[in-house]
C-alpha cells in the first residue's frame, strides 16, 4: 500500500470509528476485573482494568491472547465488548484478555490508606529493568522529561507488570496457562508487549512464557516521534544511503513538526484540536531548536539523517550530571534510554523470550502515521533475529531510499489489497499456509498463534468479519481527544459502507510530545 492509499484507508477507518460511537453494537461485554488502584479524575478505572472472554466450550486450561492496545501511549482504550478479532481467537480455543493501562498525558489518582485522594506516584526504573513506585513522595508531576511521552512510559510498564501479576495470580479463575501466551497488537502496544516478554519474563522466570508476538505496524526502539539516536540508528541501518539518507525520504512538511519536534509545546503548529496534555511535557529550548532547524525553514528538505544525529549529543552520551541533574534523576534518564527505549538490546539479553515473532508493517510514506510504523522497524526485527537466533516472520513493502532486501527474501502479494510485500523468515511460515490465507490477515495471525502454542486450528469457511483483512489498521495512534471513542474495528461493523474518505483527517492523527532537558 503506497502513501496515498495507505492514508486514505487510515482516514476511512478513523471516520468509521468515530461514527461507531453513535451506533449500537452487538458485542458481548467482557468480564471486567480491576487489577490496579488508579483512576482518572472522572473516577473511571478502565485504564487499570482488564476484560476477559472465553469460548463456550473452552478447555479448563487454555492458551491466552493478551492485548495491550495501541495509541502512542496517549490515547485509545482496551476492548470492553467482543468483536470479530476477539471472536476469532475464542473460536480457536484461546482466552482473550484486553488490558487497559495509564496514558502518559493523563493525571491519575488513587485513594490512600488515610482516605485521602492522591496524585499518582512517580515510577522508579531500577538497574535491572524492574519498575517500582517511588516511596519518597515524588509524583509524576515532578519529572522533567527529555524526549516527551516516551520519557514517562514507566507508568505504562508499571501497569503492564501489575496486570500481568494479577493474570498469573488468577490463572485458575481465568482458565489460562500463563506459559502459553500470545501478544497480538500494534504500535505502542508492541512496546508494552516487548517489555513483558524481554524484561518481565527475565526478571520473574517461570511466571509467564511468550509463545508468540504478533505485531501489525510494530515499533521496536523509542522514541518514534521526536526521533533520537536509538531510532535514528535503526533507520540508517535499513537505508541504502545509511546516515546520508535525506530526511525527506520519510518526512514531509505536514509531518515534520510531529516527527522531529514536540507538538505538546504550545508554540508548535498543529492541525486540529490539541490533545489534553494534563502534565507539562514541553522543553521549549529543545523544541524551538528542532523547529527552527528542520521544519520552519523546510530544513528537512536539504538535511540528512546524519545531520540530525550530529546536531545534538546522542542520548546515550548525554552527561546528565554535568547538566545539573542529581544522581537519582541522572540514573533514571540513563536507564530509560537503555532499558525502555533500546528494546533491541533487551532482545539480545534474552533472545528466546518469544518462541515466534510475526511483524507486518505496511505504511511506507511520509505522513504523520508513517514514521512511527515504518518498514524500517519491521526490517530491524528481521535483522535482529538473524543476529540472535529468534524465529521470525516479517513483512514490509518497498519504501523510498530502502536498502535492497536480502537475497533470501521473497516477494508475496496480498490478495485483498493487491499489495506487494517483501517477506523474510527463518522457519518457512508462508509455505505452511494455503494460498487462500492472505498476508497480514486476521486469519493468518490466528493460525500463527495456534502454531506457536501447538494447537491445530481449522479456519476454512470461517467469516472473520471486520477482522478479516483490515486488522492492520486498528492500531492508530489517535490523539487523546479520541480516547472515548470505540477503538476496535469490529465496533464499526454496523456502519454503512460508502462513507466519504476524509484525507484531511490524517493531519489530525497523533501528536508527539517529544521534550528535552538542556543545560541551563
Amino acid at each position: 500500500m503506497g502513501t496515498r492509499s495507505g492514508r486514505a484507508m487510515l482516514c476511512f477507518l478513523l471516520l468509521w470509528q468515530t461514527c461507531a460511537n453513535f451506533l449500537s453494537t452487538s458485542g458481548t461485554p467482557g468480564e471486567k476485573h480491576v487489577y490496579g488502584k488508579y483512576f482518572a479524575s472522572t473516577g473511571d478505572d478502565m485504564d487499570n482494568s482488564l476484560y476477559v472472554w472465553r469460548a463456550d466450550n473452552a478447555l479448563p486450561v487454555s492458551p491466552a491472547v493478551v492485548y495491550y492496545h495501541p495509541g502512542g501511549f496517549v490515547g485509545m482504550q482496551p476492548y470492553i465488548e467482543s468483536n470479530d478479532v476477539i471472536n476469532s481467537w475464542t473460536r480457536a480455543g484461546f482466552v482473550y484478555i484486553s488490558v487497559g493501562y495509564r496514558l502518559t498525558p493523563t493525571r491519575y489518582y488513587y485513594n490512600d490508606t488515610d482516605g485521602s485522594q492522591k496524585l499518582e506516584e512517580f515510577v522508579n526504573l531500577l538497574p535491572d529493568g524492574d519498575v517500582q513506585l517511588n516511596q519518597d513522595g515524588k509524583t509524576m508531576a515532578d519529572w522533567k522529561v527529555y524526549a516527551g511521552r516516551q520519557d514517562v512510559i514507566t507508568k505504562c510498564m508499571y501497569d503492564a507488570k501489575m496486570s500481568m501479576n494479577w493474570i498469573v495470580e488468577n490463572q485458575e479463575l481465568l482458565g489460562i496457562d500463563p506459559m502459553r501466551l500470545v501478544f497480538q497488537t500494534g504500535s505502542a502496544g508492541t512496546g508494552i508487549s516487548n517489555y513483558l516478554t524481554y524484561t518481565y519474563q527475565r526478571l520473574f522466570p517461570g511466571r509467564i512464557h511468550t509463545a508468540a508476538l504478533i505485531y501489525s505496524s510494530a515499533q521496536l526502539n523509542y522514541p518514534v516521534e521526536g526521533i533520537l539516536a536509538q531510532t535514528q540508528t535503526l533507520i540508517a541501518n535499513t537505508m541504502a544511503l545509511g546516515w546520508d539518507t535525506p530526511l525527506s525520504d520519510f518526512i514531509e512538511k505536514s509531518s515534520c513538526y510531529q516527527e522531529l519536534c514536540n507538538v505538546a509545546c504550545p508554540d508548535t503548529p498543529v492541525t486540529g484540536k490539541r490533545a489534553d496534555w494534563q502534565y507539562d511535557l514541553c522543553n521549549t529550548s529543545w523544541n524551538r531548536h528542532r523547529m527552527a532547524t528542520y521544519c520552519d525553514s523546510d530544513g528537512f528538505k536539504t538535511k540528512t539523517l546524519g545531520d540530525l544525529y550530529r546536531d545534538e549529543i546522542p542520548y546515550p552520551e548525554i552527561p546528565w550530571r554535568q547538566w545539573g541533574q542529581d544522581e537519582a534523576a541522572s540514573a533514571q534518564h540513563e536507564r530509560i534510554g537503555d532499558l525502555l527505549w533500546t528494546i533491541s538490546n533487551r532482545m539480545k539479553d534474552f533472545p528466546h523470550g518469544a518462541d515466534f515473532i510475526y511483524v507486518a508493517n505496511p505504511m511506507n510514506g511520509t505522513s504523520t502515521m508513517d514514521l512511527p510504523h515504518m518498514p524500517s522497524w519491521a526490517r530491524s526485527y528481521a535483522d535482529l533475529c538473524k543476529e540472535i537466533g529468534c524465529k521470525y516472520t516479517v513483512y514490509y513493502p518497498d519504501y523510498t531510499g530502502m536498502k535492497p532486501p536480502p537475497s533470501d527474501s521473497e516477494v508475496v502479494f496480498s490478495n485483498s489489497h493487491s499489495m506487494k510485500w517483501n517477506y523474510e523468515g527463518n522457519f518457512d511460515w508462508r509455505h505452511r499456509l494455503s494460498d487462500a490465507v492472505d498476508v497480514q490477515s486476521q486469519n493468518e495471525q490466528v493460525l500463527f498463534g495456534c502454531f506457536a502454542v501447538g494447537m491445530e486450528c481449522h479456519t476454512p469457511g470461517y467469516n472473520y468479519g471486520q477482522g478479516s483483512d483490515i486488522v492492520t489498521f486498528y492500531e492508530q495512534d489517535l490523539p487523546k481527544l479520541m480516547q472515548g471513542f470505540p477503538t476496535s474495528l469490529a465496533f464499526i461493523a454496523s456502519v454503512a459502507t460508502g462513507l466519504t474518505v476524509l484525507l484531511a483527517w490524517s493531519a489530525a492523527l497523533p501528536t508527539c510530545i517529544q521534550c528535552a532537558i538542556f543545560r541551563s
